[in-house]
C-alpha cells in the first residue's frame, strides 16, 4: 500500500514540479509557455512509449547475443557440487526471459501504473546475464 502512495506523491510531486516550471516559462514569454505545454502534453501522455522503446531494444539485442553464445543445452540452479539442478534447450533459455520482459511491458501498458511493471522488465533483463554467467559463456561486458 505505502508503495502505490510513494509512486502517487512521486507523480503528483512530478506534475507539481512541472506546473510551476510551466508558469514560469508562461511569465518569459508566452509563447515559451505554450511551447512547453504542448511538449509537456506530449511527452506525458507518451511516457509508456517513450520507457519502454529502450527496455525493448536491450531485450531483443541481449537475446540475440545470447542466441549466438550459449551452448545447445543451457544448465540452470548450479548446485555446489559443480552440476546443474535443470538443463534446458537454448531457445527456452533465450526466449524466455524476453517473454518475461514483453510481458512485464504489456502489464505496463496495461496498467494506470507505469513505474512499477517498467521496473520489472528492466530487471528481467538481468536473466539473461545470470545464465550466461552460470554456463561459463563471455559476457557483452
Amino acid at each position: 500500500m505505502s508503495e502505490s502512495k510513494n509512486s502517487q506523491d512521486f507523480w503528483q510531486k512530478f506534475r507539481a514540479f512541472c506546473l510551476k516550471v510551466k508558469e514560469i516559462a508562461c511569465k518569459v514569454g508566452n509563447c515559451v509557455g505554450h511551447a512547453f505545454k504542448i511538449v509537456y502534453g506530449y511527452c506525458f501522455r507518451l511516457r509508456k512509449i517513450i520507457l519502454a522503446v529502450p527496455v525493448i531494444g536491450v531485450a531483443v539485442w541481449l537475446a540475440s547475443y545470447c542466441r549466438q553464445r550459449m551452448p545447445d543445452i543451457v544448465g540452470i540452479g548450479l548446485k555446489s557440487t559443480g552440476d546443474y539442478a535443470f538443463t534446458i534447450s537454448r531457445d527456452a533459455a533465450v526466449l524466455g526471459p524476453l517473454a518475461i520482459t514483453f510481458f512485464c511491458l504489456i502489464m505496463m501498458f496495461c496498467s494506470r501504473r507505469t513505474l512499477y511493471p517498467w521496473l520489472i522488465s528492466v530487471f528481467t533483463l538481468i536473466l539473461p546475464i545470470f545464465i550466461m554467467a552460470t554456463n561459463m559463456v563471455l559476457l557483452p561486458f
